[in-house]
């Protein structure tokens, strides 16, 4: 990821790929994802940052792939990305003028498992 970064830097030319396939492609996941909640009454579209969103799901991962030597991703920091996100979709839902949901944790706190990112 990092060398394939830096060529899409220094060729931008050549980013074609990446910008035209790999994000929209996630971008169409979220809105997939985020259209479920929707429809259950837990989130509100139209009132959402949906880039900001795809920055919060994804960047904790990027970054992982980014740094060498990067220690695995723990249980944690999922729950933690997850909760950014349960964030921005409550702030989202304020603002539409909706109720707030409250939830429940998905999962009992940090057992110390670890999950290696892809790639």
């Amino acid at each position: 990821m990092p060398g394939w970064l830096a060529h899409m830097q220094e060729s931008p030319e050549d980013s074609g790929p990446f910008v035209d396939g790999f994000l929209p492609q996630r971008m169409a996941v979220l809105n997939e994802i985020v259209a479920r909640a929707e429809a259950r009454g837990e989130a509100v579209r139209t009132a959402l940052d949906m880039d900001a969103l795809m920055e919060a799901c994804v960047g904790p991962f990027l970054m992982r792939s980014l740094i060498p030597q990067s220690p695995p991703i723990r249980r944690g920091e999922i729950e933690r990305t997850v909760d950014l996100a349960c964030l921005l979709i409550e702030q989202a839902r304020q603002a539409a003028g909706d109720a707030p949901v409250v939830t429940q944790p998905a999962s009992p706190p940090d057992s110390g498992g670890r999950i290696r990112p892809h790639g």
